[in-house]
């Protein structure tokens, strides 16, 4: 472990209590591949079960207010061309596009990609009122049906219901539907413990952007984010990962270090909030390469490096005795774009200070 070998004065400190245990998918959550289309895969599984199915379909037409009885088969992934590729599809016996999902969890959305969805389901035959659905975080949902208002504005000839909900929303109104055949171990209610672990893990730090001053009350969030960050980055760099460290500097709050390959042996790393710099109207989150580096000789010449650079010169600091370099919050962006942003941050200035490992190439 890390903390085994690092000075005393790092096994002196507190040791950070051990967080809940949480279901596979939940802890496994920041892996790549585990995004928006795995969990509308996962959802579509769900809504293989007969009796979920109905009564998905039947709160659908509650919130949408138009009669799904028509749908016979939910399908992924179907193409239609220049209309795009739907993530859900409910089709009806004749192969209509009589229900769209669209799933998200932060990757973007444009107000053409919903239109194309619109203009698809008013160019089919038939006299039935289809529906499309946002399925999305709950923190962005309000700006989800602001989006349809004005995709509907830009349709002409408009006949679909519209609406968006969360996927918590959806995921309580299938728990709710299971019976007592449908529980246990192996089981649709262990389907959905998963997805749900998942689906938390995911959205719980959607951001809205993060101004001076409001940091504090979203350490959840951030938390979140830290999380999911470094275990990217561990992944991108092919790295040692460690536990929860013992910390007794209580303003830094990262996941655990990574051990990275240089520039020095025992470079040791790590992205967290750090509430002193933030309090400051800095950004929350910060690159730190821990004192102990290179047995407490390499700190300083890191900062040399990156000194000597324009892009991170200007903006690094030295204190406590670590080395720290600003992690920036792009406020366009959320979920998979917000945690690849960063990590291509956070892997430009390892570059640039020489701690490169020999899988840092994307």
């Amino acid at each position: 472990m890390i903390v085994t070998i690092e000075p005393n004065d790092l096994a002196r400190r507190e040791e950070v209590p051990p967080r809940a245990r949480r279901p596979l998918l939940g802890a496994l959550a920041g892996r790549a591949g585990l995004g928006e289309t795995f969990a509308t895969e996962a959802l579509a599984v769900i809504l293989q079960s007969p009796a979920l199915k109905h009564a998905f379909l039947q709160y659908l037409q509650r919130r949408l207010g138009t009669d799904l009885s028509h749908v016979v088969r939910l399908l992924t992934e179907v193409d239609h061309g220049v209309f795009g590729r739907t993530d859900i599809e409910g089709q009806d016996s004749t192969g209509r596009p009589a229900l769209i999902i669209e799933a998200k969890f932060g990757a973007s959305l444009t107000v053409e990609q919903v239109a194309r969805y619109l203009r698809l389901q008013s160019s089919e035959p038939g006299d039935i009122r289809p529906g499309l659905l946002l399925l999305m975080p709950e923190a962005r949902v309000e700006d989800a049906i602001h989006l349809l208002q004005q995709a509907e504005r830009s349709v002409q000839h408009l006949r679909s219901a519209t609406t968006s909900v969360s996927w918590t929303e959806v995921l309580d109104t299938l728990d709710a539907a299971l019976g007592e055949n449908e529980r246990g171990s192996n089981s649709p209610e262990a389907d959905i413990i998963q997805l749900r672990a998942l689906v938390d893990a995911r959205t719980k730090f959607v951001l809205r952007p993060v101004v001076p001053g409001d940091w504090r009350l979203r350490r959840v969030e951030l938390a979140g984010l830290v999380d999911l960050v470094t275990q990217r980055l561990a992944d991108a760099l092919g790295v040692w990962r460690g536990p929860h460290i013992a910390r007794r500097d209580i303003a830094f709050a990262p996941a655990y270090y990574l051990k990275v390959a240089g520039p020095v042996p025992n470079t040791y790393v790590a992205v967290g909030l750090h509430g002193g710099f933030a309090a400051e109207g800095l950004t929350p989150l910060w690159l730190r390469f821990h004192k102990v580096t290179g047995d407490g000789f390499a700190v300083k010449r890191i900062q040399a490096l990156l000194g000597d650079t324009p892009e991170y010169g200007s903006s690094i600091r030295f204190d406590g005795g670590h080395l720290w370099t600003p992690v920036e919050l792009d406020k366009n962006l959320a979920d998979e774009a917000l945690v690849d942003d960063i990590v291509r941050r956070v892997r430009s200035v390892l570059v640039a200070a020489g701690a490169e490992s020999p899988n840092l190439q994307a």
